[in-house]
């Protein structure tokens, strides 16, 4: 069973949603881009394999992030 995640891309200093940033969650072997955000900030991400996978989000004028999260069998990540 796939995961899924519900992320939400913020300002560091205003705390304002980032509503042109993209965020992708992959294993190591397999790139790409993600969605944009909504006005919110907010994405979901579904389909996400099991495993640990690398949590990336992008926005113009920002410095990008990443992470490795670990997404269990049929885990729903907020």
């Amino acid at each position: 069973l796939a995961g899924s995640a519900t992320m939400r891309v913020l300002d560091a200093v205003s705390g304002e949603p980032l509503g042109k940033a993209r965020v992708s969650m992959h294993t190591s072997n397999r790139g790409g881009v993600g969605p944009p955000v909504d006005a919110e900030g907010r994405a979901v991400l579904e389909g996400l394999s099991p495993g640990l996978l690398r949590c990336e989000v992008n926005a113009v004028e920002h410095e990008s992030m990443s992470m490795t999260v670990h997404v269990k069998v049929g885990e729903r990540l907020d």
